[in-house]
């Protein structure tokens, strides 16, 4: 069996591609609880090719496949002035990428629209203009962050034109395009589902206040450290200051400073939470080249012992994990999910449904493509505790409180399962202990750290 949906995937990907399956490719919509609105250009794409080669996780996963090869080969275009030892390295450290890789893994929206923003840059530095135009409806119908990207290309476009000429102003109303391509969906959507590209499900999203801002920005700058990336961009951060402080940035560093700008210091401003791993996807992939170009000028044993370091870093950041933090999906970790799944498989009696927060709520029809499992996932979301016989409680999801905890040990029974930086807490109501006698066991034992990172983030989020 191929490798699930996972994470954000589930909601953005794999519901609208179903749904879009199933109701015919002329209806590109995705649930009305989805949240947000994304557009859906990539699930009907998966559609489309289930529609031709047969409904399967492997069809998503080949379409992802050839999205790296082509992204790759976009980036490439960053390191093809070195020669080839230096391309090498580069793309060997693309390889190890947390980011890259994760997002290649869960079939995230992450990776077309990254893609499609790298094929925009290359077509604008090539005079492709109808191209050029493509990619940026692309932009517009893959994520709403292609909105942010398409900003991000705009100053690119404006720092590498500087000071503008007739030509930059013959150019600029293409950027119209996009903007009317993505407004003209917005507005088909709110015929559909009543509401244009923020599900009224979840509330209201205000603008952040000062301190949120400077929570946003602290995470946003951790984020850019993590998962070993920082052995890539303290050098390159210091290194790019200089060049700017000289007045002579290249075109990549002009590139680099409107993708840093818009989604390292923008997101964090104007949105209510700090900017996830995959928001800054772009980033982490210009760190290379430019990580590459800082290394031209050492010595070779510098050099060596910088990429050595780099690489295996890097290869490691692909199996980080924080007590107390959320997993999420920035990268493999969560795959130990697997191994917990058909623990519980062998324990839970047949046909349990299990009910958890996101991902962990989505049905199998939903993450392998297939009704034929023996335990079943649903919301929690707006239920009382005491209705649910059985509730699963993990720390791949986010949003259970400490006071949902003492909720959970009050009225239920727990029995752990655990594998490499996951743990899984199934909790069964104490009414059906008559039933299964033998089941409880002891939930997991959070250490010192994991209490503190735990605490810590709830006083945050206050």
């Amino acid at each position: 069996m191929s490798l699930p949906f996972w994470g954000d995937s589930i909601a953005s990907v794999s519901k609208a591609a179903v749904r879009i399956y199933e109701e015919g490719l002329h209806r590109p919509w995705n649930y009305p609880t989805a949240d947000p609105g994304h557009p859906t250009l990539f699930p009907w794409l998966i559609a489309l090719c289930w529609t031709l080669f047969g409904k399967t996780l492997w069809m998503a996963h080949a379409l992802i496949a050839l999205g790296v090869g082509a992204l790759l080969r976009l980036i490439g275009q960053f390191v093809q002035l070195y020669d080839e030892k230096w391309q090498f390295a580069a793309y060997a450290l693309l390889f190890v990428s947390p980011l890259l890789v994760s997002q290649a893994v869960e079939i995230s929206l992450a990776l077309p629209l990254t893609l499609a923003f790298f094929a925009a840059v290359r077509a604008l530095k090539k005079g492709k203009t109808l191209f050029w135009v493509l990619c940026m409806i692309a932009l517009s119908l893959l994520h709403l962050q292609g909105m942010l990207l398409l900003a991000a290309l705009g100053l690119y476009d404006i720092f590498r034109s500087w000071p503008l000429k007739k030509a930059w102003w013959k150019r600029f109303p293409l950027y119209l395009i996009p903007l009317c391509t993505f407004a003209l969906w917005a507005w088909f959507h709110y015929q559909e589902f009543g509401w244009a590209l923020i599900t009224p499900n979840f509330g209201q999203r205000g603008a952040p206040d000062p301190g949120a801002i400077l929570y946003n920005l602290g995470i946003g700058t951790w984020r850019l450290l993590d998962l070993g990336y920082f052995i890539l961009f303290i050098p390159v951060f210091f290194a790019f200051l200089k060049i700017l402080l000289k007045g002579r940035p290249g075109d990549l560093d002009r590139l680099f400073l409107a993708v840093f700008l818009i989604l390292c210091l923008f997101i964090p401003v104007i949105f209510p939470y700090p900017p996830n791993h995959r928001y800054i996807f772009p980033v982490y992939l210009l760190m290379v080249p430019l990580f590459i170009r800082w290394l031209q000028n050492k010595s070779r044993t510098f050099r060596s012992v910088w990429l050595s370091l780099a690489f295996l870093i890097l290869l490691s950041g692909n199996i980080w994990y924080y007590p107390g933090k959320c997993l999420g999906d920035q990268n493999l970790v969560f795959l130990s999910y697997a191994d917990i799944e058909s623990e519980m498989m062998e324990v839970l009696p047949e046909g349990t449904t299990l009910y958890s927060f996101a991902p962990l709520n989505n049905p199998s029809k939903f993450t392998y493509l297939t009704e034929s499992r023996k335990i079943r996932y649903e919301d929690l979301y707006e239920h009382d505790f005491a209705e649910l016989d059985w509730i699963v409680e993990s720390n791949v999801n986010c949003e259970f409180t400490s006071e949902m905890r003492d909720t959970l040990r009050d009225q239920f029974v727990p029995r752990v399962f655990e594998s490499y930086g996951v743990y899984v807490n199934v909790w069964m109501n104490k009414r059906l202990l008559e039933h299964y006698p033998d089941f409880a066991d002891k939930e997991h034992q959070p250490g010192p750290a994991e209490q503190f990172i735990r605490s810590m983030k709830e006083k945050l989020q206050r």
